[in-house]
């Protein structure tokens, strides 16, 4: 296949289509974000994540505890720094 033509581009891009552009998903987004701070601030492996996963919690209290966690910190930054 060779390149596309400008007029295809220019269609697409007339209705919308965009392959630039990412849409954050709300159920999956939160989930992602806590993969990632498991595998980055525990150095957990794959297995251990899995396991956590697999483990039947309920996410939104997952993420909630995390979410006040984080904040907590923030504000205790903040009143060291200040």
């Amino acid at each position: 296949m060779g390149p596309s033509k400008p007029i295809d581009r220019i269609a697409r891009r007339a209705e919308g289509a965009s392959k630039h552009l990412l849409q954050p998903d709300p159920v999956r987004g939160p989930v992602v974000t806590t993969i990632f701070m498991w595998r980055v601030t525990e150095c957990l492996g794959y297995q251990a994540i899995a396991d956590r996963l697999n483990a039947g919690l309920d996410w939104r209290d997952v993420i909630a505890c995390e979410r006040l966690a984080t904040a907590k910190k923030r504000a205790v930054q903040r009143d060291n720094i200040a």
